[in-house]
């Protein structure tokens, strides 16, 4: 059996401004019970969008990276998507993908896209502290990094 670790970042410079650059990153580490392993490493540049925007694209496209389903384990440091996706997305289901005050989520496109992708998957989150010397958080910020630097 398979086993996935996707490491996720999302940035976003001039957060707030028109024309600011933003990134995402999906570090897809994969091993099984034979020793074997995989790394592939996603990333993709936009401008005009939000951290948070980018936050949660990088999980949707690592989990939409894997070719079948799996036992995986998305580490990313934002608690806002954790939350999102543990706690907000059941909710939201169940008042037809609104919130408390009526409202449609922001970004619900890619909250419905989380949600139809850890139905496929045995999804787990692991939230760390960004910046503080986890590998695979700081692999997919410095790709995050890399990706607004040749915006």
């Amino acid at each position: 059996m398979w086993y996935t670790t996707i490491y996720t970042d999302g940035a976003c410079r001039g957060n707030g401004r028109a024309r600011n650059k933003g990134a995402w990153a999906a570090w897809l580490t994969t091993h099984n019970d034979a020793g074997e392993s995989r790394e592939l490493m996603l990333s993709k540049g936009t401008r005009d969008t939000t951290n948070q925007a980018m936050e949660l694209t990088a999980v949707v496209a690592g989990l939409a990276g894997l070719k079948k389903p799996t036992p995986v384990t998305v580490v990313t440091d934002s608690r806002w998507v954790i939350d999102g996706a543990t706690k907000w997305i059941p909710k939201w289901i169940a008042r037809g993908w609104k919130k408390a005050d009526g409202r449609e989520p922001k970004h619900l496109q890619l909250w419905a896209a989380l949600n139809d992708l850890m139905a496929k998957h045995d999804v787990r989150f692991r939230h760390v502290r960004g910046h503080t010397g986890n590998t695979g958080n700081e692999k997919a910020d410095a790709e995050c990094n890399r990706v607004m630097d040749n915006m």
